[in-house]
């Protein structure tokens, strides 16, 4: 007798598992072919309201996302990022406004985010909804990797709350990011560069030193033809002014103002850093309102990041697809690292024995700068205007043609793809 209750109670479980599935259940279904610029095991997938029409119109604060897991859909960390007609992340945090606030929408500019590694199976015509109703199925097809996996999204009649689960951490006392790859943290004085960044070593189960001596940006030309200007980051006047902290972005801006000519200081520059748990972007936002070739002529921009040669710290290796040979960092220019600034490149990695740092500039085609890389590894060497010595695999870009830039909005992504090296 016990045996047949046992029995009859686990027809019932699978009858219950198999639920049809009709097509009218499903209010859309997209595919998005998605080739990520970042590989790594914690991949996060970016769509747009312009690759995903369907969500387009639906409440952002009510939205959920799910992953078909063989049996029934078991929803999963996401995180919705605004964006207005100019690319700006609009940094409002929406998944926590009360429930009577005005429902804020899902449009063409906004970002869906989730990690690759979440999505799941495709939903059989016969599967476990339960109370989910009408479904949004979105296909992520790699043909890289000739990987496919699906997601699916539901709009609730009311306000959800969400997985709290986290990919990603902010602390506001140290103005720094931690994952379970690196930590990245800011400058106190001048918050829109970098002076800190460590690997997790997953083999000492500690993190690593801090790697990073500091990062510069460098501006020289001349003023109304005829006044030369050098101007380094002590020129910079810069505050923090917004920050979203999401499950698995962290997006993080920055006022700036370039010192001029005596207390002429340029207008306002915007820089995001948006931090994922695999890399992370620095995007610029050019937004001047004259065109510069106006007042200025012949400038020029560095932008680099000078390692630390600290004793002890694991030793790095400079990759390049035009390079013959992997440079070593070891504070020696050699002639092959010479011929490394004249490669008109928009690329290049960083190699040690706890990762792999794959960096990329992005910019519009219609950007009238021109880029080439750059590379000083002299530790003896002295950095003007500072004039102080140890450039240790100083590298990064070098950047022309910035008086040609019209007053439009503009972009320009400095991306950083971080890999384990296993």
């Amino acid at each position: 007798m016990v045996m047949r209750l046992l029995q009859l109670v686990l027809l019932i479980s699978t009858l219950i598992y198999l639920v049809p599935v009709s097509q009218a259940d499903m209010l859309a279904s997209a595919t998005v072919t998605d080739t990520p610029l970042c590989r790594s095991e914690h991949q996060s997938i970016v769509m747009t309201g312009k690759q995903v029409p369907a969500l387009i119109g639906l409440s952002v604060q009510r939205m959920a996302l799910y992953r078909w897991s063989g049996r029934r859909l078991q929803p999963i960390v996401f995180q919705i990022d605004r964006r207005d007609e100019n690319d700006r992340y609009i940094l409002a945090d929406d998944a926590v406004a009360p429930a009577d606030s005005p429902q804020v929408i899902f449009d063409r500019n906004d970002e869906l985010v989730f990690v690759q590694g979440d999505a799941g199976q495709r939903m059989p015509v016969q599967g476990d909804v339960g109370n989910q109703g009408q479904l949004i199925e979105i296909q992520i097809s790699d043909p890289e990797q000739q990987v496919q996996r699906w997601v699916y999204v539901r709009v609730f009649d009311s306000l959800i709350k969400t997985s709290g689960k986290r990919y990603i951490d902010y602390f506001q006392d140290s103005d720094s990011v931690s994952t379970g790859l690196y930590q990245l943290g800011f400058a106190s004085q001048a918050p829109f560069l970098v002076d800190r960044f460590n690997w997790w070593d997953r083999q000492g189960k500690q993190w690593s030193p801090d790697l990073l001596d500091t990062m510069k940006i460098r501006h020289n030309g001349k003023l109304f033809g005829m006044i030369d200007f050098n101007r380094t980051n002590e020129d910079y006047s810069s505050v923090l002014v917004a920050i979203k902290q999401g499950p698995i972005r962290i997006i993080r801006r920055t006022e700036n103002r370039v010192r001029v000519l005596l207390g002429l200081k340029t207008p306002a520059l915007y820089i995001d850093y948006v931090m994922a748990p695999d890399g992370f972007v620095m995007d610029t936002m050019i937004d001047i309102p004259f065109t510069m070739g106006m007042f200025f002529s012949n400038i020029e921009t560095l932008t680099t990041v000078d390692w630390s040669s600290a004793h002890g710290l694991p030793s790095m290796l400079i990759k390049h697809e035009q390079l013959k040979e992997i440079m070593p960092v070891d504070g020696n220019m050699s002639a092959e690292k010479k011929s490394f600034n004249k490669i008109g490149g928009k690329s290049f990695g960083i190699e040690s024995q706890l990762g792999v740092m794959q960096v990329r500039l992005d910019m519009p085609d219609d950007f009238p700068i021109d880029t080439l890389l750059y590379l000083r590894d002299a530790q003896h060497e002295p950095d003007p205007p500072e004039s102080i010595a140890g450039q240790f695999g100083n590298i990064g870009f070098r950047t022309t043609g910035w008086e040609n830039i019209d007053s439009e909005v503009h972009h320009l992504r400095f991306r950083v793809c971080l890999y384990r090296k296993d």
